[in-house]
C-alpha cells in the first residue's frame, strides 16, 4: 500500500511472478540498495508508532467535534 510504504518499497502487480522475482534478484544484487530501503523502512515505521497515532486519532476527533 502506498500510503505505508511509501518510498521504502518496490512496488509491483502480486499477481506477476516474474516481476516479484525481478524485485528479489535485484535486492539480492545490489546490497547498496537493500541497506537504503532498510533505512527509509525503518524511519518511515516511526511514522506509524502507537502513542503518536492514538495522539493524531484523538486530536482529529477533537477537531472534529468542535
Amino acid at each position: 500500500m502506498p500510503e505505508f510504504g511509501g518510498d521504502a518499497v518496490w512496488y509491483f502487480d502480486p499477481a506477476n511472478v516474474d516481476q516479484l522475482a525481478t524485485q528479489l534478484a535485484r535486492l539480492l544484487r545490489e546490497p547498496e540498495t537493500r541497506t537504503a530501503l532498510s533505512a527509509c523502512a525503518a524511519e518511515r515505521s516511526r511514522r506509524y508508532d502507537w502513542d503518536e497515532t492514538a495522539r493524531r486519532t484523538w486530536a482529529a476527533l477533537l477537531d472534529f467535534s468542535g
